[in-house]
């Protein structure tokens, strides 16, 4: 889904949301776990172009309660539009809220780490905010989502660090998702 409002502020550069995405299997292990979906929040610095300076926030699904968030992206509101790589892409036309569901996952804080986007050409010029609190879904829900966006199994497997840091902020206040949302990266580096 393209052309969202809002945006991140992280380490006080603005990063406007771009769009989001799922993918199912999650692309994330936490803990050496992967969940059933992952949610792509993808955002780009204000003034960058192309596949520059891309932040993208991650938050894993598993089948559990019933997800407000997906109840909004509905079979009414989610219409196919061509796609410039004659692949059926969707848009979701009218407000959608992601307040409440982001602020439920910031209360368990995120990781962090430099890394590549997870489509080719797979670009190494991301920032990733992995959430660690996940987020629930009814299985109805995993099933209508995955019809909608005609999506299975289209998750990359993970990959390896390669020397790469990941950092942890336990921190992260709930009220930091608004309109505006503000990720501060004070997170202990940590090798894996």
């Amino acid at each position: 889904v393209d052309d969202a409002e809002g945006g991140v502020t992280y380490n006080g550069d603005f990063y406007h949301i771009a769009q989001f995405h799922f993918h199912f299997l999650s692309e994330h292990a936490i803990d050496g776990r992967l969940f059933p979906g992952e949610m792509h929040l993808v955002h780009q610095k204000a003034g960058a172009t192309g596949l520059d300076d891309l932040l993208v926030v991650a938050v894993m699904y598993e089948i559990g309660d019933e997800s407000f968030f997906l109840k909004q992206v509905g079979l009414g509101l989610v219409h196919q539009v061509p796609d410039s790589a004659d692949q059926p892409s969707h848009a979701v036309h009218g407000s959608i809220l992601l307040d409440d569901d982001l602020k439920a996952a910031a209360s368990g804080g995120f990781y962090v780490y430099p890394g590549s986007l997870t489509t080719p050409p797979c670009t190494e010029s991301v920032t990733w905010i992995v959430m660690v609190k996940h987020l629930t879904a009814s299985k109805a829900q995993f099933s209508e989502a995955q019809s909608i966006f005609g999506i299975q199994g289209n998750n990359r497997p993970v990959q390896p660090l390669n020397g790469r840091q990941v950092g942890k902020n336990m921190n992260l206040s709930p009220q930091a998702f608004a309109t505006t949302t503000t990720f501060d990266s004070g997170a202990t580096t940590t090798s894996q």
